[in-house]
């Protein structure tokens, strides 16, 4: 079992119970707890805890931040819906771009449909693309559409 405890600036590590690491980490005072490996391996029952004090702190953190951040929305307009058209067989997560397509001085969409080839998001092969004006009429369509994508 591996055991890490950080307080400040300290760290110790342990294995099994023995104490195998005990060091000053000035630079490694803040940040986030995670474990990793160099070649595939699994982990499980990863916990992480802290004192009652350093618990309340960090509420009190987050609490401010959720304020500020609540603040700062509350400056910004709201979106709201402004067109909304179907993209049957040619939609996209994220691949949109927009320009004027067809020269007459409004904004089109261009929607690239991808193929994923791996997992996650890794490597990707566009298959389709697709001119649309913001009304969703399509102004032309390059290669293969799919439903699935």
């Amino acid at each position: 079992m591996l055991k890490v405890e950080n307080t400040g600036s300290r760290i110790r590590a342990y294995v099994d119970g023995k104490l195998l690491l005990d060091v000053i980490a000035e630079e490694l005072v803040h940040g986030k707890a995670g474990v990793t490996a160099n070649i595939p391996a699994r982990f499980q029952d990863f916990r992480v805890t802290a004192a009652p004090e350093t618990r309340g702190q960090i509420r009190e953190n987050i609490s401010r931040r959720d304020a500020e951040l609540a603040r700062l929305r509350e400056e910004n307009p709201q979106p709201r819906l402004w067109k909304k058209f179907s993209t049957p067989n040619f939609g996209a997560g994220r691949s949109v771009r927009f320009g004027d397509l067809d020269g007459d001085g409004v904004l089109d969409m261009l929607i690239g449909q991808n193929i994923p080839r791996v997992s996650g998001d890794a490597h990707d092969q566009i298959s389709c693309l697709t001119a649309v004006t913001l009304d969703g009429k399509i102004l032309w369509q390059l290669g293969l559409s799919d439903s699935r994508h």
